[in-house]
C-alpha cells in the first residue's frame, strides 16, 4: 500500500470515527439539557421595502405570556398599518409546545381555521383571520426554510443542520449538532369583511422581504 493510500485511509477513518462520536453524543445527552445561547437584542430598525417604520417598541404578547425576548414593530403604507411581532425562542421544548398550539390540524390548536401555505423561497407558514385582523405566522429557522408544524421544524434539523459543512464547528463544540432555535414571526393587518384574499397577498409580499432579512441576520450563538 502506498504512502498516500495510508494517509487517505487514516483521514477517512478519523472522519468516520469523529462523525459517529458526535452523532452518538447527540443521542446520549438528554434533549432537556439547555445549550448555552447568546442574549439577543432585537434591532431598532429593520428595512421593509414599500413600508415606513412608525414604531419599534410595540407591546407584544405573541407567546401568550411566556417570557422570551421579543419586540413589536409597526409599519405604514399609505393608509394601511402593518404590525409585526417577533419572539426569539432558543430551546426545543418551548418551541415544540408552540408548534402544537399553532398547528390547525390538532384539536388543541389556537388556530382552528388557519390555512397552511408554502412558497419555495421562504417555506411553510399559516395565514388566517383573528379579531378582524388578517395574520401570517411562521417560525424562521437558523437554517432551512420557515416552518409552522413541529414535523417541518424537525425535518429541517435533520436535512439542514446535519451537513458536512457544519462537521468541524460541531466537533469543536462551537455549534450544536441540531439547532432548535426559532424566531417566531406574526404579521397582521386590518381586514375588511370578505376581502381576506387581498389582505393575504399584502402579508405574503411583506413576509418575503421580512424572511429574507432575518434569514441573513439570524441571531448568533455565543458559546
Amino acid at each position: 500500500m502506498s504512502f498516500w493510500s495510508k494517509v487517505r485511509n487514516s483521514i477517512l477513518a478519523f472522519t468516520l470515527g469523529s462523525t459517529l462520536f458526535v452523532l452518538g453524543k447527540s443521542f446520549v445527552v438528554p434533549t432537556t439539557k439547555k445549550v448555552p445561547v447568546s442574549s439577543f437584542t432585537f434591532p431598532e430598525k429593520i428595512p421593509l421595502p414599500g413600508w415606513q417604520l412608525q414604531d419599534n417598541d410595540v407591546p407584544t404578547d405573541l407567546l401568550k405570556g411566556r417570557s422570551f425576548q421579543g419586540r413589536g414593530y409597526e409599519y405604514r403604507q399609505k393608509d394601511l398599518n402593518l404590525a409585526i411581532a417577533m419572539h426569539y425562542v432558543p430551546y426545543l421544548h418551548p418551541n415544540e409546545t408552540l408548534f402544537r398550539a399553532y398547528d390547525s390540524r390538532l384539536p388543541s390548536s389556537n388556530d382552528p381555521i388557519a390555512i397552511m401555505r408554502h412558497k419555495p423561497e421562504t417555506g411553510f407558514y399559516m395565514i388566517g383571520i383573528e379579531e378582524k385582523q388578517a395574520y401570517l405566522r411562521a417560525c424562521i429557522n437558523p437554517r432551512g426554510p420557515s416552518a409552522i408544524t413541529y414535523q417541518q421544524f424537525i425535518q429541517n434539523r435533520y436535512t439542514d443542520d446535519l451537513k458536512f459543512s457544519r462537521f468541524l464547528p460541531v466537533l469543536l463544540g462551537h455549534e450544536p449538532l441540531r439547532d432548535y432555535r426559532c424566531l417566531w414571526t406574526h404579521l397582521s393587518i386590518p381586514v375588511n369583511q370578505g376581502d381576506s384574499n387581498s389582505a393575504y397577498q399584502v402579508l405574503e409580499k411583506a413576509w418575503g422581504f421580512w424572511y429574507d432579512w432575518w434569514h441573513n441576520n439570524f441571531p448568533k450563538r455565543n458559546f
